[in-house]
């Protein structure tokens, strides 16, 4: 299998290897979703760093992001990091995040480290954001 989930405390290390095809990314979302701790997870890490090529065709990625925005009405809370990985793979990653089609917040970094820390920093939330602020 092409994709390996370790299941964390607080989200999901997603290590995608060799040459990843539409069908497999599509099956890592889907069992990722339908995962019992879905609703408490704060991030998701996709790690493409052993991957040497990936096929993403337009149609799959539709349909990743709309299982992503259905996922988003019961966790609005999860991050997706992406450990960068062959060129060709992140121009994927880059068309998918220029897309918009995901609702989630999405950022690529070059090591773990700098991911790890991005993802599993705290969410400040909209409403968390605008406090309740009050004059006195």
């Amino acid at each position: 299998m092409p994709y390996l989930h370790t299941w964390e405390q607080h989200g999901l290390l997603r290590e995608f290897a060799g040459h990843v095809t539409s069908a497999e990314i599509a099956r890592a979302v889907i069992e990722s979703h339908e995962a019992p701790a879905f609703d408490e997870y704060r991030y998701v890490i996709n790690d493409f760093r052993a991957t040497r090529s990936i096929e993403l065709d337009a149609e799959v990625m539709d349909e990743v992001a709309a299982m992503d925005r259905a996922a988003y009405l019961t966790n609005p809370r999860v991050r997706v990091a992406v450990v960068q990985g062959p060129q060709a793979v992140m121009d994927t990653v880059a068309a998918y995040s220029a897309s918009h089609l995901s609702p989630y917040p999405l950022q690529v970094f070059q090591d773990m480290e700098s991911a790890r820390r991005w993802a599993c920093a705290p969410l400040v939330t909209t409403a968390q954001s605008a406090g309740t602020h009050r004059d006195k």
